[in-house]
């Protein structure tokens, strides 16, 4: 049961952030049974149920939680889930690049000069300067236990940093640290094909937009590299995505997914995606 609630809430969470970041458009909640002799009367009755995303679906029981008759479960060992159909494609706003711009993502980092400052046009605010990739040292032996002790041992210091920083061990065995802002740091411009197979770490300062786990684009950043870890560290946790299929850390409980201030439900998400995706993931307190 509680699994059920976990899984629902993640996905959920994963379609409102699509929405959020222009990906999906207007969304309908579809209630579906497992469809198999054991569904109850109550969810018979909700099966093939459409609503809107923050309307709650109509069954019998108390409420265990604000917004907890949103999505399944309806009860105990329920077994069914939500499918999510889109009914309006996103609205996509022609706005000329000299304009307006969305500091979310490294494509729109662009060159400034020879010396490796960064800057682009938000409206007329720059990103500060930041310095081209530092050149940390290389490791002859690159074994799994030592790249992770060398990984650690830069963890220690760019946890500390006010901007995001990060340490890229590369396959041949080349140390870099890479600088960013505080919520991004700037790996694909200045790697490039280097990370190819590499091992990364990176943090996520205080005050950042930061959900002590790993983002999507986290995610996406280490299978299309094909990294063979990728680590985060911030104030409170450390969290690492590994080839190493079928460790995962386990599913939160209601209790932690409900009464951790958020820090649990984005946890549980990217324990979701390293199952769909077979990956490893685990996180731990610092």
């Amino acid at each position: 049961t509680e699994m059920a609630f976990a899984f629902n809430k993640g996905m959920d969470e994963t379609v409102r952030q699509a929405q959020a970041q222009g990906i999906l458009g207007k969304v309908k909640k579809h209630w579906n049974t497992s469809g198999d002799d054991q569904v109850c009367d109550i969810c018979r009755g909700l099966d093939g149920v459409e609503l809107d995303m923050d309307k709650d679906f109509d069954y019998k029981g108390r409420v265990l939680f604000p917004g907890h008759k949103l999505l399944p479960p309806a009860h105990p060992r329920c077994g069914c889930a939500i499918e999510y159909i889109e009914v309006e494609p996103p609205v996509f706003n022609d706005v000329p690049a000299s304009e307006s711009m969305v500091l979310d993502t490294v494509d729109i980092l662009l060159p400034d000069s020879a010396e490796g400052t960064y800057s682009v046009d938000a409206g007329g605010e720059e990103i500060p300067g930041q310095n081209e990739p530092k050149y940390l040292g290389s490791l002859d032996n690159l074994s799994d236990n030592v790249v992770k002790l060398t990984l650690e041992k830069y963890e220690s210091e760019i946890v500390e940093y006010d901007q995001e920083s990060a340490v890229v061990v590369t396959a041949a065995g080349l140390i870099f640290q890479c600088f960013g802002t505080k919520n991004n740091v700037f790996l694909i411009d200045d790697m490039g094909d280097d990370l190819e197979g590499a091992s990364v770490t990176h943090s996520h300062p205080v005050g950042s937009d930061n959900e002590y786990s790993f983002s999507n684009w986290d995610i996406q950043f280490f299978m299309d590299f094909n990294l063979k870890i990728l680590r985060g560290i911030d104030e409170k946790y450390v969290y690492e995505l590994s080839r190493k299929t079928g460790e995962v850390d386990p599913h939160v409980t209601i209790d932690e997914l409900y009464v951790s201030d958020g820090d649990s439900s984005r946890h549980d998400e990217v324990i979701t995606f390293a199952e769909i995706w077979g990956i490893g993931y685990r996180r731990w307190k610092r």
